[in-house]
């Protein structure tokens, strides 16, 4: 017999989101990028990534119309 299991959160519990600064803002000033060259299998670079860096009005602006009220951004190598 399979047991439910139902999680509770207390009402002022706060959802919320992270990224990698390296992942959404990309860069060429960083580790990651001296590392990747010839060890990415079809030669990708992450110099753009989804380029947050120029798009931080419209990508926070999603964050709040689904709700999210935290977000942590890791800084950049």
């Amino acid at each position: 017999m399979e047991r439910e299991l139902a999680l509770t959160f207390p009402p002022d519990f706060l959802w919320g989101t992270a990224a990698s600064a390296h992942r959404v803002e990309g860069g060429t000033e960083n580790d990651w990028t001296d590392w990747a060259p010839g060890r990415v299998k079809d030669r990708t670079t992450s110099r753009v990534a989804c380029d947050q860096y120029r798009r931080y009005r419209a990508d926070f602006a999603q964050l709040a119309s689904l709700g999210v009220r935290a977000h942590r951004l890791s800084k950049a190598p």
